[in-house]
């Protein structure tokens, strides 16, 4: 199986989950940041992580929920977002590289 056989409706629920998720993490990150967490420490850069991750599930679950074939085309830019395991089962780019 593959993302893209995944039903629209099944994808949209699964953007919504991590959409509640992402939110929360954008928040701790903020709180974070309002607090001065030094960007080096281990926490800090795990929320950062965590973000990214989650930012990019986001994306790719949305465009697996879209129905008018704009996911198929998409295909190219979701690689550059760093998601093309899920795509091809490469392996996923690190941040910075």
């Amino acid at each position: 199986m593959t993302c893209w056989q995944i039903k629209p409706h099944q994808a949209a629920r699964l953007r919504a989950t991590l959409g509640r998720q992402l939110h929360y993490i954008v928040r701790l990150r903020r709180r974070m940041d309002q607090l001065s967490f030094d960007p080096g420490d281990p926490l800090y850069r795990s929320v950062c992580q965590a973000q990214d991750c989650l930012q990019e599930l986001h994306v790719l679950a949305h465009y697996c929920a879209c129905t008018s074939g704009v996911a198929s085309p998409r295909i190219p830019a979701i690689r550059n977002l760093g998601v093309a395991s899920a795509v091809d089962g490469a392996v996923p780019r690190q941040n910075g590289g």
